[in-house]
C-alpha cells in the first residue's frame, strides 16, 4: 500500500507542514544554515543535527532521550546528489532522479521506500514503509540538496549575468 504524503511551506518561513487527505499530521523546521533541523510526524519527533566541515554527515537523534538512532551521510554529486543513511541498524540510499534534485528516491537493499517530486515550496512523497525516522531523513536530505543546489546555481550563474547587464548599461 502506498501512502501519499504532501507537504508545504509559505515563501519566507522555514517550516514545513505535512499533510495526509486535507489533514496537517506534522511539520519540520530547519535552521538558519539549513544543517540543523527539527522534525515531527504522525507524534514523533526527531532532531538533526551536522557535523563536519568536508564530510558531513548528520546525527538522526531521539529528542525524547538524546539517543543517536541513525546518521546521514551526505554525497553531493555535478548533477546527482547521493546519501547514505543507517537507521536503526538498517541501511537506506537516497538518490536523486532529476539533475536538480526535485525528483528522488530512497530505497533499501530490495526496493524504493519514499519516493518524492518537490519544488521550493510545496512537493509530495510516496511512502511504501510507513516509517517515520525514514520519511524525515528523506526530507532533511532533500532540503539539503534542494538549497544547496539554489546556492550553486546563483554562484555560476549570476556573476555572468550581471557582467551582461553592466555591459549593456554601459559600464
Amino acid at each position: 500500500m502506498v501512502i501519499e504524503l504532501d507537504w508545504e511551506k509559505s515563501l519566507l518561513s522555514n517550516k514545513f507542514t505535512f499533510i495526509i487527505k486535507n489533514e496537517n499530521v506534522g511539520s519540520y523546521r530547519y535552521g538558519l544554515f539549513k544543517d540543523n533541523a527539527e522534525g515531527e510526524l504522525l507524534n514523533r519527533s526527531l532532531r538533526f543535527r551536522q557535523n563536519g566541515i568536508l564530510r558531513k554527515h548528520t546525527r538522526i537523534i531521539n529528542p525524547d532521550n538524546d539517543e543517536i538512532i541513525g546518521i546521514i551521510k551526505l554525497r553531493p554529486g555535478l548533477f546527482k546528489n547521493k546519501a547514505d543513511i543507517t537507521l536503526d541498524g538498517e541501511h537506506y540510499s537516497w538518490s536523486s532522479k532529476s539533475t536538480w534534485s526535485s525528483k528522488w528516491e530512497l530505497r533499501d537493499e530490495s526496493s524504493v521506500r519514499v519516493a518524492g517530486n518537490n519544488n521550493s515550496l510545496r512537493g509530495k512523497f510516496q511512502v511504501t514503509q510507513p516509517n517515520v525516522p525514514l520519511i524525515l531523513s528523506a526530507m532533511y536530505i532533500s532540503r539539503n540538496f534542494k538549497d544547496s543546489n539554489r546556492f550553486f546555481t546563483l554562484l555560476f550563474v549570476l556573476p555572468p549575468v550581471l557582467q551582461y547587464l553592466f555591459r549593456l548599461t554601459g559600464g
